[in-house]
Protein backbone atom coordinates (compact mmCIF):
# COMPACT_ATOMS: atom_id res chain seq x y z
CA UNK A 1 0.00 0.00 0.00
CA UNK A 2 1.44 3.42 -0.92
CA UNK A 3 2.26 5.64 2.07
CA UNK A 4 1.53 9.36 2.06
CA UNK A 5 3.11 11.31 4.90
CA UNK A 6 1.85 14.61 6.22
CA UNK A 7 3.20 17.18 8.65
CA UNK A 8 1.02 18.14 11.62
CA UNK A 9 1.57 21.74 12.79
CA UNK A 10 0.47 24.37 10.25
CA UNK A 11 -0.37 21.60 7.77
CA UNK A 12 -3.16 19.53 9.35
CA UNK A 13 -3.83 21.84 12.31
CA UNK A 14 -3.06 25.23 13.77
CA UNK A 15 -3.82 26.99 17.01
CA UNK A 16 -7.03 28.96 17.10
CA UNK A 17 -6.51 32.68 16.56
CA UNK A 18 -8.80 35.66 17.05
CA UNK A 19 -8.34 39.17 15.73
CA UNK A 20 -9.05 42.25 17.85
CA UNK A 21 -8.39 45.34 15.78
CA UNK A 22 -4.76 45.30 14.71
CA UNK A 23 -3.88 42.56 17.23
CA UNK A 24 -3.97 38.83 16.58
CA UNK A 25 -4.33 36.64 19.67
CA UNK A 26 -3.28 33.00 19.55
CA UNK A 27 -5.07 30.94 22.16
CA UNK A 28 -2.86 28.26 23.59
CA UNK A 29 -3.92 24.66 23.36
CA UNK A 30 -6.91 24.92 21.04
CA UNK A 31 -6.03 23.15 17.82
CA UNK A 32 -8.31 23.62 14.84
CA UNK A 33 -8.14 21.68 11.58
CA UNK A 34 -6.87 23.11 8.34
CA UNK A 35 -9.87 21.71 6.53
CA UNK A 36 -8.52 21.65 2.98
CA UNK A 37 -5.61 19.43 4.01
CA UNK A 38 -7.75 17.25 6.27
CA UNK A 39 -10.11 16.73 3.31
CA UNK A 40 -7.16 15.92 1.04
CA UNK A 41 -5.91 13.31 3.55
CA UNK A 42 -9.36 11.71 3.72
CA UNK A 43 -9.57 11.64 -0.09
CA UNK A 44 -6.11 10.05 -0.44
CA UNK A 45 -6.97 7.40 2.17
CA UNK A 46 -10.16 6.54 0.25
CA UNK A 47 -7.98 6.07 -2.85
CA UNK A 48 -6.14 3.29 -1.00
CA UNK A 49 -3.16 5.14 0.47
CA UNK A 50 -1.89 4.69 4.00
CA UNK A 51 -1.61 8.07 5.72
CA UNK A 52 1.08 8.68 8.36
CA UNK A 53 1.94 11.86 10.24
CA UNK A 54 5.61 12.87 10.47
CA UNK A 55 6.07 15.80 12.85
CA UNK A 56 8.96 17.73 14.40
CA UNK A 57 7.19 17.44 17.77
CA UNK A 58 8.80 15.77 20.76
CA UNK A 59 7.57 12.58 22.46
CA UNK A 60 5.84 14.57 25.21
CA UNK A 61 3.62 16.30 22.61
CA UNK A 62 2.34 13.25 20.70
CA UNK A 63 -0.73 12.72 22.92
CA UNK A 64 -2.08 16.07 21.68
CA UNK A 65 -1.60 14.95 18.06
CA UNK A 66 -3.35 11.61 18.72
CA UNK A 67 -6.26 13.39 20.41
CA UNK A 68 -6.65 15.76 17.45
CA UNK A 69 -6.59 12.86 14.96
CA UNK A 70 -9.25 11.02 16.98
CA UNK A 71 -11.43 14.13 17.41
CA UNK A 72 -11.29 14.89 13.67
CA UNK A 73 -11.76 11.20 12.72
CA UNK A 74 -8.76 11.34 10.39
CA UNK A 75 -7.64 8.09 8.73
CA UNK A 76 -4.12 8.20 10.17
CA UNK A 77 -2.30 4.87 10.53
CA UNK A 78 0.86 5.93 12.38
CA UNK A 79 2.40 9.03 13.93
CA UNK A 80 6.17 9.54 13.85
CA UNK A 81 7.93 12.34 15.69
CA UNK A 82 11.47 13.51 15.00
CA UNK A 83 12.19 15.33 18.27
CA UNK A 84 13.02 18.42 16.17
CA UNK A 85 15.40 16.55 13.85
CA UNK A 86 15.25 16.11 10.07
CA UNK A 87 12.17 14.36 8.69
CA UNK A 88 13.94 13.07 5.58
CA UNK A 89 15.39 9.87 7.14
CA UNK A 90 11.93 8.83 8.37
CA UNK A 91 10.32 9.69 5.02
CA UNK A 92 12.94 7.57 3.24
CA UNK A 93 12.52 4.68 5.70
CA UNK A 94 8.74 4.73 5.18
CA UNK A 95 9.22 4.98 1.40
CA UNK A 96 6.78 7.89 1.36
CA UNK A 97 5.22 8.30 -2.08
CA UNK A 98 4.20 11.89 -1.23
CA UNK A 99 4.98 14.18 1.69
CA UNK A 100 2.75 17.17 2.51
CA UNK A 101 4.36 19.96 4.55
CA UNK A 102 4.29 23.73 5.10
CA UNK A 103 8.08 24.02 5.51
CA UNK A 104 10.02 24.94 2.40
CA UNK A 105 13.26 23.55 3.85
CA UNK A 106 11.64 20.20 4.70
CA UNK A 107 10.12 19.95 1.23
CA UNK A 108 13.41 20.75 -0.51
CA UNK A 109 15.33 18.24 1.64
CA UNK A 110 12.76 15.53 0.89
CA UNK A 111 12.70 16.37 -2.82
CA UNK A 112 16.50 16.13 -2.93
CA UNK A 113 16.15 12.62 -1.43
CA UNK A 114 13.74 11.68 -4.22
CA UNK A 115 10.50 12.04 -2.25
CA UNK A 116 7.74 13.93 -4.10
CA UNK A 117 6.26 16.72 -1.98
CA UNK A 118 3.36 19.10 -1.81
CA UNK A 119 4.21 22.47 -0.24
CA UNK A 120 1.18 24.01 1.48
CA UNK A 121 0.53 27.23 3.31
CA UNK A 122 -1.26 27.77 6.63
CA UNK A 123 -4.60 28.10 4.84
CA UNK A 124 -4.31 24.70 3.20
CA UNK A 125 -3.60 26.14 -0.24
CA UNK A 126 -1.13 24.31 -2.41
CA UNK A 127 0.31 23.96 -5.87
CA UNK A 128 1.81 20.91 -7.49
CA UNK A 129 5.36 22.13 -6.94
CA UNK A 130 8.17 20.89 -9.12
CA UNK A 131 11.68 20.87 -7.68
CA UNK A 132 12.58 23.77 -9.99
CA UNK A 133 9.63 25.79 -8.64
CA UNK A 134 10.77 25.13 -5.06
CA UNK A 135 14.31 26.31 -5.77
CA UNK A 136 12.89 29.43 -7.44
CA UNK A 137 10.95 30.13 -4.21
CA UNK A 138 14.21 29.99 -2.27
CA UNK A 139 15.82 32.53 -4.56
CA UNK A 140 12.84 34.86 -4.16
CA UNK A 141 12.60 34.44 -0.37
CA UNK A 142 16.32 34.69 0.42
Amino acid sequence: MPIITVDFDHTLAHEEATAHGAWLYISSGTLVPIQKICDLVIEKAKEGNQIDIVTFRENKDIAEVRAFVKRQKLPITDIYNTDKKSKTPILKHLKSTLHIDDSLSVVISAEQAGIPCLLVNGNGEYDNNSTADLFNKIEVNY
